[in-house]
């Protein structure tokens, strides 16, 4: 697994990669390092909201990020395309 975070010049702490190979997967890996740079930022950069990139078709990713708490901002047309698929998932699963 790798993940990349960096702060920026314009927009604070930056939360930019992260991946699992598909054989570790579905282990809480990405759950994991994704709180463990959450809580780094946090401290290296306390009091400035971090922003984690993603994209609008990457459902498992943004399925963790939902149930850690982040709140998602559209940057896309897809964003509400994205939710609504997102929404009709977590619906069957449960």
């Amino acid at each position: 697994a790798t993940c990349t975070a960096w702060w920026a010049k314009e927009g604070g702490p930056q939360f930019h990669w992260l991946a699992v190979m598909p054989e570790a997967q579905r282990k809480g890996i990405a759950t994991f390092l994704t709180v463990k740079v959450t809580t780094l930022l946090e401290e290296l950069y306390p009091d400035q909201p971090a922003m984690l990139h993603t994209q609008t078709w990457n459902y498992p990713a943004i399925t963790i990020y939902q149930k850690l708490g982040y709140t998602f901002v559209s940057g896309t047309k897809d964003f509400e395309k994205g939710m609504s698929i997102l929404k009709d998932i977590a619906k069957r699963e449960n």
